[in-house]
């Protein structure tokens, strides 16, 4: 065993000191058996319990999208007391999570309807997922909605989704200070906007995203109870 040095004795008595001045013996025993507790410890009083949903359907699609975009609202109305430049991480993310959830969720009820394998995509491009959602759309027999709506706001929806897959084309800007694949990348990618802006903006691409995924769902609703009426009459 190596000597140690009066240096090492008199740092290690020091940060004893230090730790006995900020913590004593009850708060320490405090802070023990709170972390002996389980995270995901359920209360004795409901109003303080919450519930999780792991649910591959479009029920668990739309509860988790819309609980990424609320969330970001919330953070957005309460960013200049928190601090902008703090919270712009979260909140970015939130909202290009909610996106990507959305689209995913319009692939499976489109897959659905086509009676097509559900496949669960891996994709996080949103810009790909998006020329997907709309390649499928325009398979079906929905397909007469998207020819119907106006050009221009399709348009103007991809074009909303380039500019976040220019900062985040894998969801990962947003949630790491660098790209492991390319580090020099996080340095062109500074930006300066107004997040209320881009609140008002999510606000209305989140109409037409919601909008759209409820109709494909209420499409897919009559045509599962037509078709459990049809073997219920005839067999088939």
């Amino acid at each position: 065993m190596g000597k140690v040095s009066a240096g090492s004795t008199t740092q290690a008595t020091d940060y004893d000191q230090e730790r006995n001045n900020t913590m004593d013996n009850s708060n320490f025993d405090i802070c023990i058996a709170k972390l002996s507790e389980s995270i995901f410890k359920q209360d004795k009083r409901w109003q303080y319990n919450t519930f999780l949903l792991y649910r591959f359907n479009s029920v668990g699609f739309g509860f988790y999208g819309t609980s990424y975009k609320d969330t970001a609202d919330y953070l957005v109305e309460h960013a200049t007391r928190i601090g902008q430049d703090f919270v712009v991480y979260p909140i970015m993310f939130l909202y290009r999570h909610y996106i990507e959830l959305r689209l995913k969720e319009m692939l499976y009820l489109l897959q659905k309807l086509q009676n097509m394998q559900v496949n669960e995509y891996k994709e996080h491009n949103i810009l790909k997922l998006w020329k997907k959602t709309i390649a499928t759309l325009q398979n079906t027999s929905n397909g007469d909605y998207y020819r119907e709506c106006s050009p221009i706001v399709f348009d103007t929806i991809r074009d909303r989704l380039e500019e976040f897959n220019k900062l985040d084309p894998r969801s990962l800007s947003f949630r790491y200070p660098t790209d492991f694949d390319n580090p020099e990348f996080a340095e062109e990618r500074k930006t300066l906007f107004n997040l209320q802006q881009a609140k008002e903006v999510m606000g209305e691409i989140a109409k037409f995203l919601d909008g759209y995924t409820y109709g494909l769902d209420a499409f897919l609703e009559m045509k599962e109870e037509y078709e459990a009426a049809m073997r219920l009459e005839y067999g088939y």
